[in-house]
């Protein structure tokens, strides 16, 4: 689907792949059900970038995800991030 850029941004979301695009990062935990969801970083962001962007990772890096800690979990692993990009 293509995107319709946002009025008067410019090349702001244009991408060097040559389209427009902006970003919907979202969160799961291990039961695949979604507890957060970003939406409007453009396209032209690093993956780092767009998550240094999130609420999530405000919240990461300020200890405030209420996480489970490493001793509360198997093989002291209390979360993992994985990335999947989604094309059309």
């Amino acid at each position: 689907m293509a995107l319709v850029k946002p009025a008067k941004e410019g090349s702001y979301y244009f991408t060097y792949k040559g389209y427009h695009s902006v970003v919907l990062l979202g969160f799961v935990d291990a039961n695949l059900t979604f507890i957060m969801a970003d939406v409007g970083c453009n396209g032209r962001v690093s993956d780092a970038g767009v998550l240094q962007e999130t609420t999530f990772y405000r919240k990461l890096k300020n200890d405030a995800l209420a996480l489970p800690k490493n001793d509360d979990t198997v093989g002291n692993m209390n979360f993992v991030f994985v990335e999947m990009t989604l094309l059309h």
